[in-house]
């Protein structure tokens, strides 16, 4: 009678222990039909919303308890994308009306920009202003920005960007920053 009893008991807790972790397994998943969802996937806990409200916000929200349960891959520290950084820039520049072309290369220190707006803005201290803030917007606040309206430094930047990195690019990059330095700089304007 004594080992029923038990018998009983064990069963008991058994399916307990079982019912119990169904029930956190369906907690971590937003989606019954997903087998494998990921708990450090932002958009896990993300109700059904619009498209447009979708590409206005971002959140993502990690406390100590998930980055402690987390592999060593989604631990790694983010890394910036400069050519995406590069194209959002140039991007943004070319949707203002004055600029005619412009090249745009992010390192791991600089942001170098030149553009060609015609010979009527050649000189303009307002488009500087704007390809430089518009790059301090988006890149990270200790890369220093340089801008030229030399349509010859495209070029210049251009053939960076088809270099494969060595000592040497670091010693091209500091020179292509002397030339554009070098630039006769008009009086200044306000934006």
């Amino acid at each position: 009678m004594k080992y029923i009893r038990i018998s009983h008991y064990i069963m008991i807790l058994t399916l307990l222990i079982i019912a119990s972790a169904c029930t956190n397994e369906k907690q971590l998943n937003t989606n019954p039909n997903e087998e494998n969802t990921n708990y450090f996937e932002p958009t896990r806990e993300k109700p059904e919303q619009d498209e447009e409200l979708e590409h206005q916000l971002g959140f993502v929200r990690y406390s100590e308890e998930d980055l402690d349960v987390m592999d060593d891959d989604e631990k790694k520290t983010p890394q910036l994308n400069r050519e995406q950084m590069a194209d959002t820039i140039t991007k943004i520049l070319m949707q203002q009306k004055p600029y005619k072309e412009a090249a745009t290369l992010v390192t791991d220190q600089h942001v170098l920009i030149a553009y060609d707006a015609g010979e009527e803005n050649k000189d303009s201290e307002k488009l500087k202003k704007i390809a430089t803030k518009t790059a301090e917007s988006i890149v990270p606040g200790f890369y220093d920005v340089y801008v030229s309206a030399n349509p010859i430094h495209m070029d210049d930047i251009h053939s960076l960007h088809r270099e494969t990195p060595s000592n040497d690019t670091d010693h091209t990059i500091e020179k292509i920053i002397d030339n554009m330095t070098k630039t006769k700089e008009p009086e200044k304007e306000e934006i």
